[in-house]
């Protein structure tokens, strides 16, 4: 377990498991026919998740 300030940090998804689920989510919006897709991340930290959607969309041909 990692250690982060004195504290053991229970790990519940690995660095590939969720890249790999956004893979997944990529893969679903690229089967709808979307025109003007546009990504808006609202919550604090979500850019973060916003970034790496949008790189899996730009790997399955997307570019929102």
């Amino acid at each position: 377990m990692p250690v982060v300030r004195g504290k053991d940090i229970e790990v519940l998804f690995s660095a590939s498991a969720i890249a790999r689920r956004n893979l997944e989510l990529a893969k679903e919006i690229a089967g709808k026919d979307y025109n003007d897709l546009l990504v808006i991340s609202v919550l604090k930290g979500s850019f973060i998740f916003a970034a790496d959607l949008i790189r899996a969309m730009h790997d399955v041909g997307l570019s929102p």
